[in-house]
């Protein structure tokens, strides 16, 4: 069957993931102990403790340690994978898990690339906390309705499904969309997250971090990726740019998953 590795983004970490295959796979071990001598220089802690520490669930409350943290069990496990035999027709992530994407499609080095999550997960951690995010049961369409006119203060950040929808921006802007999906008689759930993430809230941190994707090396895809930001495979050429855009575009989640299945993938992991 042709075989797609999802990557999943920030919001499903747990603390201890992945510390029984850590302790009865050498393999899987060995990949998590190589990038975390990329990351620890600059992690501000060890990716070890953060995984498999007393302290974990404290830590992996940090968008600055979350990020890092996911990268390296995602790629672990297709590492892993792909070390037993199990091989991807197509990949795609979920916002940071695109990164994990990327390196898997060979179009980033996994060296560039780990340094640059742990750069990612600094600068957005750095920002003001106040924003928040909303899921709301209900089509793209109706949802960007009720955001037409407030762009400046909230966004559409994901769409996950036909009738699964995110908001993110300035709580009060949030909060009214909020109001009005209910008085549409649509579901909504407040996100547990630190920042508004895909949000006009990411802004102050994005030349930042187009100079710190400017340092990593980008090649055509191995294997066909699909791209958060167009829902799309993604094309020979990426520049720098689009790893800052990334954070603040909204995340076509359901459109790559679908372009995914139209290309015949069978089998999902």
């Amino acid at each position: 069957p042709k075989i797609a590795f999802i990557f999943t983004g920030q919001g499903s970490q747990y603390a201890d993931m992945g510390r029984e295959l850590y302790e009865t796979e050498p393999r899987f071990a060995e990949t998590i102990n190589r990038l975390a001598s990329i990351m620890d220089p600059e992690l501000g802690a060890p990716l070890l403790e953060i995984l498999f520490g007393d302290k974990s669930a404290a830590y992996l409350e940090s968008t600055r340690y979350v990020q890092p943290a996911l990268f390296a069990l995602e790629f672990a496990l297709a590492d892993y994978l792909r070390h037993i035999g199990v091989e991807p027709s197509y990949v795609i992530g979920h916002s940071v898990g695109e990164i994990v994407a990327a390196c898997i499609a060979g179009m980033l080095d996994l060296e560039d690339a780990a340094r640059f999550v742990v750069t990612r997960g600094r600068l957005m951690g750095s920002l003001p906390e106040g924003g928040t995010m909303l899921a709301i049961a209900a089509t793209p369409e109706q949802v960007q309705r009720w955001v037409q006119g407030k762009e400046a203060d909230v966004t559409i950040a994901t769409v996950n499904g036909p009738h699964a929808v995110v908001v993110s921006g300035k709580a009060d802007a949030v909060s009214a969309i909020g109001t009005m999906a209910q008085a549409a008689g649509r579901q909504i759930k407040e996100l547990e997250v630190s920042h508004a993430f895909h949000s006009p809230l990411m802004d102050p941190i994005l030349d930042e971090l187009t100079q710190a994707a400017a340092s990593m090396r980008i090649s055509p895809p191995r294997i066909p990726i699909v791209s958060n930001t167009s829902g799309d495979f993604f094309s020979d050429e990426i520049k720098p740019e689009y790893w800052s855009k990334h954070v603040r575009n909204a995340v076509l989640f359901h459109q790559g998953m679908q372009r995914i299945i139209d290309a015949g993938c069978s089998l999902i992991v």
